[in-house]
């Protein structure tokens, strides 16, 4: 089944979005991320209502997908739980 989310737009009309491309510059990346060494494909994120996106882009080999799903998920445990005592809601 597909899950749908909705983000809470509410009072938020200051959506950021960076990228770690090359023409792209990464100190658009939130602060927090930025005190990293980790750096997530693509970062939505509004400060005003404390929300982030993190998107991490993987091509895997079929028979390998849960392994680079469980792998990609282990790499940011800890930004995400920074993040979240940080007070941002993570989507």
């Amino acid at each position: 089944m597909k899950q749908v989310y909705q983000l809470g737009t509410d009072g938020c009309d200051n959506w950021d979005v960076s990228a770690d491309l090359p023409e792209w510059d990464i100190d658009s990346h939130t602060s927090i991320i930025k005190e990293t060494r980790l750096r997530p494909d693509i970062v939505i994120h509004s400060v005003s209502t404390q929300q982030l996106i993190m998107v991490e882009l993987t091509v895997p080999y079929e028979n390998r997908m849960g392994e680079a799903h469980i792998y990609k998920r282990e790499k940011y445990l800890n930004l995400t739980k920074e993040l979240e005592n940080a007070g941002y809601k993570l989507w």
